[in-house]
This record gives C-alpha cells, structure tokens and sequence, in this order.
C-alpha cells in the first residue's frame, strides 16, 4: 500500500513540475517522500533521470525558447517578430522574459531530479551497486550540464544540491558567483567521468567520454587551459568518433538530417522525434515557405548579405551552400538556414536532434585550448582547426591539402590564430545555438556583434533577466541587490 501511496504522489508531483511553469522552487515534502518511496530499483531511478531530460528537451528549453533566444543574438542573425527585441541586445521585454524565464525553470526541474536521484538512489535495495553508481553519475552529468547553461545565460545564480532536499535551505539559496558554479560543475563532471558506463545501450545517454567533452568547456570557461586541452584531447584520441566526409554540400546531410539516428561524430546530442510532445520546435524559426520545412515555419531569424559573416563566407566552403538559402520578400533578398530541413514535420515540430557536442566541436575547443596554454598557435592546433577546414572544402579531414590548409606562419599569434578559430567555428557550427556564448566568453561579443551588424551590446545584451517569480519564492535573493544589469 505504501508503495502504491508513493507511486501516486510521485505522478502528483511530477504534474505540478510540468505545469507550474514559473514557480522555481517548490514545497518538497511530498516530493521527496514519494520519491524515497519509489526509486526502489534501477527502472524506478531511471525513469526520474529521464524526467531530467524531459525538462532540457521540451519546447520550454532546448527544442524551442532557448534555442531561438540565443540564436537571436548571434553575429549572424537578425530576428523579428516576437523575438526582434532581444536581437537589439539591450535586454528584453515581458514576452521574451516570460519565455527566459521558463528555460530558468526547465534547468532548475532537470537539477531538482538528479539531485533526488544522488541523495535517494543509494537507498535502492533492488539495484545493484554498479546500477546505482552509473544512474548517480548520470544524474552529477544532467546538473553539471545545467548548471554550465545557467551560469552562461545569467551570470550568478542560485546553486542547489542534494543537502538542500533534507532541510529548509531550499527556498533560501544566494546567488553564487560564476566561478563557483563552473567548479562545482566540473567535479560533478570529474565524477561521471569516472563512473558513467564506457558505452550506453541507448542513443544519446552519455558515457565516460562524454563528461570530458562537457569538462573540456567548463575548463574553457574556468581559462584552465590545460586541462580543457587535456580532455579534450582525450575525447579525440578516445577512438570512438570521427568526421562524417563530404564531398558536395548535401552531404553535410549526413550529419543533420532528421531522419538519422546517429552518426560518427555524434558525442552527445539531444534527441528529437516529429510530432508535439517528442519533436524539436527550433527548425521551425529558421525557415520561410515550406521548401525545406513541411508544416509551420515561422521564419523568426534571418539575415542578409549585407553582414560580412555571409559577405566573408566563400563560395568554395562546402558549408554556404549547404547552410543558406534566399527567399525574397518584399523585394529583398534574405537568407534562411536550411541546416535543419524538416521534410515530415507535424505542425511547428520536427524531428532534427539538437548537437549540443560533436567531434568537430572538441576539435576546435582543442586548438583554441591549446593556444592559450602555450600563449600561441601550436602544429597540433593548427592541425586540428585543419581537419575539420579540410572536411568543408570536400577534402579528406585527415590528409594535409596545401589548396586549403591554413598555414602556421600566418596565424602565428594568439590574437590572430583566435580569430581563425572564431570565424571557423562560427561557420562551423552556425544556428547550433552556439555562436552567441562562444562571443561572450571569449569577450567578443561587442566587437563582433558592432562589426557584422552595427549594434551596440548594452548591459541587457549580455545576461538574461532573474525571474521574478525566483525573488518572490527564493528568500535567498533580493531583487535589489541581484537582478543582473539592464533589468
């Protein structure tokens, strides 16, 4: 009877998370109790662990607003409608807040289970220790990843463990600088490196290699150089990826199209299937007409040829054709990204998964990490920004071609062989949602965002707004004294 009680309560509080959209912290008795209850074996943990990742993915966070909001404020893209606002980069209005304030709450739900799951798990007495050991480090990964996206998006925030769940604390919880929450994040990251399974039966759960890409960019973010490097490294000489070789630009549909399953170079994506509870909504900002997405395209970003991101962009580099497409309206030529080409999309979703960490990312963390260790471009750097350069030019990733390589000697400074890197990795990985903190955190934002579209970065444009509602139910935090600037 206690266990049906439990189940229950479980599926009661599991409703209230999913629905209370703007409430960042709740009443935990009940959650708590239940959960203790229920996770009783390896399939009860689980499917709280999978209830993190229900939150990262939803339409909420990753498959729509988080997505388009930092798209939004890449050098590259201009948006409109709804989301012209933040595309100013002088804060945002209720709208765009309102939907901040739901990827806040996503995070901070996802965070909520895996801590349930490191402070409850233990007590599984139908698991067996390895079981328990592998769901508790996949757990550290969920709250590390989130952790690692908050702290991108708004600076300082609220940190909240696995202590917080046995006492009052969790409705009293101060603002914790930056760097605290990068640390705390890489040992959570440490750990699942150590303990998550070598592989994962199933697609898109992360093993050991795959905390070492995260921590790769945590260091990055930490400017520990050295062990960014290092892991990085580890995840390239791991032998588990390589490039997906192209030859002609639709090839690059082998590593995009939304009917794959996976591919080589796939290190951790989140994974999408059409229709609305289990589909990615973001394609559907990208586009115009339904040449490339088959349903509801809103065409939110856009861009022209007047920034020099396109202007720049060679026609040689395989990525142009295969990522821009022009559609004229109103007597104007504007450019859509058909990276994400939805050719069974239900409505406004599809079934593109989101590549948060590909091998041609590490790659680059690698060569940028490595720089920065040795004050200066290394051959191994360089090497690495070549492999997947080569890969856009149709050549073979990893044979040295003179017609395309990058020559050492004339990037031969930190200052210059970051800038290649910046320009690589912005054609790279363009309407990846990536661009906007890879500007900030290498403190380009405000050049770059002046130089391709001649707009000024005030305070707003470089953190989203704390949520009210977090002031309100957080005594913790004080609106005064902790709304982040431009707010």
């Amino acid at each position: 009877m206690k266990k049906k009680f439990s189940l229950i309560m479980l599926i009661f509080s599991l409703f209230i998370f999913s629905n209370c959209e703007n409430m960042a912290m709740l009443e935990e008795t009940p959650i708590r109790e239940a959960t203790q209850g229920f996770m009783t074996d390896a399939a009860h943990i689980e499917s709280v662990l999978l209830s993190s990742y229900y939150q990262i993915k939803r339409y909420h966070c990753f498959s729509r607003y988080y997505h388009t909001t930092i798209e939004a404020l890449a050098d590259y893209a201009t948006s409109i409608g709804s989301y012209q606002v933040v595309g100013q980069y002088q804060g945002a209005d209720p709208t765009i807040t309102s939907r901040t304030n739901d990827v806040w709450a996503c995070f901070y739900r996802a965070i909520r289970f895996a801590n349930m799951i490191i402070a409850y798990a233990p007590d599984a007495t139908e698991a067996s220790p390895m079981e328990i050991q592998e769901l508790i480090a996949e757990a550290r990964f969920i709250r590390a990843f989130c952790y690692l996206h908050l702290t991108q998006l708004w600076g300082a925030v609220p940190m909240s463990t696995e202590e917080e769940l046995s006492n009052s604390e969790e409705t009293n919880l101060p603002r914790i600088p930056q760097t605290e929450i990068l640390a705390f994040a890489a040992s959570d990251l440490e750990i699942a490196a150590t303990d998550l399974p070598d592989a994962q039966p199933i697609i898109g759960r992360p093993q050991k290699i795959t905390a070492k890409a995260v921590l790769a960019e945590v260091y990055m973010h930490m400017e520990d150089w050295e062990k960014a490097r290092d892991n990085a490294l580890d995840v390239i000489n791991s032998g588990k990826y390589r490039l997906v070789e192209v030859s002609q630009s639709n090839d690059f549909y082998n590593l995009y199209h939304p009917k794959l399953v996976n591919t080589t170079e796939e290190i951790f994506y989140l994974k999408y299937r059409e229709g609305s509870e289990y589909g990615s909504a973001f394609g559907s900002m990208l586009h115009r007409g339904t040449q490339y997405y088959n349903a509801t395209a809103f065409s939110g970003i856009h861009s022209t040829f007047d920034n020099p991101f396109y202007a720049n962009w060679s026609d040689d580099d395989l990525r142009k054709d295969f990522n821009i497409y022009v559609v004229n309206v109103s007597g104007q030529n504007l450019i859509y990204n058909k990276k994400f080409i939805e050719i069974d999309a239900i409505g406004d979703t599809g079934g593109s998964d989101m590549p948060l960490y590909r091998l041609a990312d590490i790659l680059l963390f690698y060569a940028e990490a490595a720089c920065r260790a040795n004050n200066g471009p290394t051959a191994d750097a360089m090497e690495k920004l070549n492999m997947v350069h080569r890969r856009a030019y149709g050549k073979r990733s990893d044979v040295a071609d003179l017609s395309v390589d990058f020559k050492l000697n004339d990037y031969n400074t930190e200052e210059a062989f970051m800038a290649l890197i910046l320009t690589e990795r912005g054609y790279e990985t363009c309407y990846e949602g990536k661009r906007y903190n890879d500007l900030k955190r290498t403190g380009k934002l405000a050049e770059y965002v002046m130089d391709k579209k001649g707009l000024v970065v005030g305070e707003g444009g470089y953190w989203f707004a704390i949520p009210s509602q977090e002031f309100l139910y957080n005594k913790g935090m004080d609106p005064n004294r902790d709304q982040n600037p431009g707010y």
